[in-house]
């Protein structure tokens, strides 16, 4: 079976100090589901909170991805998770910024499963940034597993 994507729930955002960026799971999960959490943090100090359960897929550790050349204007996280299957709508808090700063994100559901652990599933060389201050530059992507998935 191929992975293919399933659904995502509404992304969310917050620019309240103090607040949790709490994004929801997508409404129907089923155990195994690949869950994939990208999430955006508009200032260069503070990073996300790993939540329980989940694990940082990009990057492994440290600040995130860069948004921007020269100075980055934010940075760009990327988490996984393979569902028991109780998550349904569930809340997931990442965390919050210093002050004021922005946070947003969204989570988003995959079948397909077969083996293996979430860094199986996608490993760390599945992930490119190339920072930009306009449009997106979008990475050549080439797969070598029968039935692989470029997200």
């Amino acid at each position: 079976m191929a992975i293919a994507g399933k659904a995502s729930n509404i992304g969310a955002g917050t620019e309240t100090s103090g607040a949790q960026l709490a994004l929801l799971c997508p409404a129907t999960i089923d155990a195994n589901d690949i869950l994939i959490a990208h999430v955006n943090w508009i200032d260069n100090v503070s990073e996300p909170t790993d939540p329980s359960g989940w694990t940082r897929l990009y990057p492994t550790s440290g600040l995130g991805a860069a948004m921007g050349t020269g100075t980055p204007v934010g940075r760009s996280y990327v988490y996984g998770k393979l569902a028991a299957g109780t998550e349904d709508g569930t809340t997931i808090n990442f965390g919050t910024a210093g002050g004021t700063a922005g946070r947003f994100g969204r989570i988003y559901s995959f079948s397909g499963y077969v083996s293996g652990t979430i860094t199986d599933v996608v490993p760390a060389a599945s992930f490119s940034d190339i920072p930009k201050e306009d449009d997106p530059a979008l990475p050549t992507v080439t797969t070598t597993v029968a039935g692989a998935l470029a997200v």
